[in-house]
């Protein structure tokens, strides 16, 4: 009995597994990026369609094409796109939406509702902010050989080795909406101008409180707030040496931990960076390979690790805005202290004693002709 049914399931799905809810690629619109403005009375969106046959044929002509909707929720400005493509569009491949500072105005769960809600849209989707029209950075070169939403996407992935900004995706944002003690932050589009040509530009952090958007701040304070946000994995550190030479030293590995100190009513935290590197380059007529040198250049590291995250941390503290997550972490290990201060935490906040603190190594002199002993770290 039981090969029976098994059999007649298997027969049912030969007769039932046809293309009632599936398309052909031909017949669908591939919408890769999206930008998103406002002007006051209605959503503005540029839409970025890839033409698959463009990209696979690689004849150097632009694979995108770009259409422009309108409506009064985001919902309705995306239907009303069908106005303008001859294909049902498609939003399994989208990669990245780019909000506007106008459309920000209204906070972000408004924009990013529909978003966690349409089931075609992938939870992984790249969140960015332009302080421009969003369609500049979307009509800007990012490469010739691929369509914007691919390009946003690489260049969000190159930004891991340099660490100057912080990337997040849709579902960081929910997770931060959802919860307290912790406020959004994402990458910061612009455009650059070289040879006469428009080219995306990653400019910093978009930084929130809560679903307002509050400000910026720049690749340099970006990679301080990376340091207190544990979310650096490479990058380049670049040390001054004696008779303005320098040194270039290629970050290997880094790792941040908060700890929360309670006394009563007082709120403090320890941060403590821990930072793996090697000399990667020098102009500097100097021996590395000397202890004394060797144990200096340590140190420098440290105190250059320790003036960006500070640096990082006067920025959020005059925004008001709390990224790395300071009131999760008050919450986590002393629930009563914060529902005491939530209310007002991120006030508290600018004046709540943070200590950073770094522990600097370096692995090796980085030379071709043979490793050099590790003559010290600083601990």
């Amino acid at each position: 009995m039981k090969k029976l049914l098994i059999a007649l399931f298997c027969l049912i799905l030969t007769f039932t597994s046809g293309r009632w809810s599936s398309y052909e690629i031909e017949e669908l619109a591939l919408a890769s990026a999206v930008g998103v403005d406002y002007d006051g009375t209605k959503y503005n969106l540029t839409i970025q369609i890839i033409k698959p046959e463009i990209v696979a044929e690689k004849t150097g002509t632009d694979p995108v094409t770009t259409i422009y909707s309108s409506g009064a929720t985001m919902f309705d400005a995306i239907r009303n796109a069908l106005s303008y493509s001859p294909k049902r569009l498609y939003w399994g491949y989208l990669q990245t939406m780019i909000f506007s500072e106008r459309a920000l105005e209204k906070g972000l769960a408004c924009l990013i509702d529909f978003l966690s809600r349409d089931f075609e849209i992938r939870p992984i989707i790249w969140i960015a902010v332009t302080e421009k029209d969003p369609e500049e950075p979307l009509k800007a070169k990012v490469s010739q050989d691929v369509p914007s939403g691919e390009g946003i996407n690489a260049m969000i992935e190159s930004q891991k080795g340099l660490s100057k900004c912080v990337h997040s995706m849709l579902t960081q944002a929910l997770i931060c909406l959802g919860n307290e003690g912790r406020d959004f932050a994402c990458a910061l589009f612009g455009t650059t101008k070289m040879e006469d040509e428009e080219f995306m530009e990653i400019k910093g952090t978009a930084l929130f409180r809560g679903e307002q958007y509050v400000g910026s701040i720049d690749t340099l304070e970006s990679r301080g707030l990376l340091w207190l946000m544990d979310r650096i994995k490479s990058g380049i550190i670049v040390l001054k040496a004696p008779q303005d030479e320098k040194l270039a030293l290629e970050i290997l590995s880094s790792k941040t931990k908060i700890k929360t100190k309670v006394d009563g009513d007082k709120i403090g935290f320890e941060v403590t960076i821990e930072v793996v590197s090697n000399l990667a380059e020098q102009t500097a007529n100097l021996n590395p390979a000397h202890p004394d040198q060797w144990k200096e250049l340590a140190e420098k590291q440290a105190q250059h690790v320790k003036d960006e995250a500070e640096k990082a941390l006067r920025a959020i503290r005059n925004l008001g805005t709390d990224p790395v997550g300071f009131g999760k972490l008050l919450r986590a290990y002393h629930p009563k202290v914060w529902y005491q201060v939530r209310d007002h935490w991120h006030d508290l906040l600018k004046t709540v004693p943070i200590a950073i603190n770094v522990k600097s190594k370096l692995k090796s002199t980085g030379m071709i002709l043979g490793d050099v002993a590790i003559y010290g770290s600083l601990e």
